[in-house]
């Protein structure tokens, strides 16, 4: 009886803690690539799947707040697990129109419908562009037989 009154007491501060609803996100388009790719080379089925190498070849990157090209330095190591489900890893590099270089990583699996759902993580040193270290960034790529589309999608909590 005592445990179970502790336990209640227990939940009740918490929930007063944690607040009665979790904060709702909002989403808007950040950027669209568009994105060359070469030839994959596959590393063979090792413990944790089949292990991919797709170079990046280069690209265009369009948006009202992030626009520039793609370089061609940088590829997805990406995974197939033993259920078939593909695993971007993706390391390339951005340069804006105004010349300023920002390095994005790109991590996700793929969905039944063949689109993949990544987190992006964007990185510079540059002050004018240094708020995208600090934002979260939501990604739907479609993949082609030599390209990819990421569309890219910035989260932040409703107001």
């Amino acid at each position: 009886m005592l445990s179970s009154i502790i336990l209640n007491l227990a939940s009740l501060g918490l929930l007063s803690c944690l607040g009665t609803a979790a904060a709702a996100l909002q989403s808007g388009v950040l950027f669209q690539a568009n994105i060359t790719t070469g030839q994959q080379t596959s590393f063979g089925p090792g413990p944790k799947g089949t292990r991919l190498s797709i170079p990046i070849l280069g690209g265009t990157l369009t948006g009202s707040k992030l626009s520039g090209e793609v370089l061609s330095i940088g590829a997805d190591w990406g995974l197939f697990d033993s259920k078939g489900t593909f695993n971007v890893d993706a390391y390339y590099q951005i340069r804006t129109n105004d010349g300023v270089d920002i390095f994005a990583h790109s991590q996700g699996p793929s969905q039944p419908d063949g689109r993949i759902l990544t987190h992006i993580t964007l990185e510079t040193g540059n002050d004018e562009y240094y708020w995208v270290n600090n934002i979260a960034i939501a990604g739907i790529t479609t993949v082609g037989n030599d390209f990819i589309v990421i569309e890219a999608y910035q989260l932040t909590p409703d107001a």
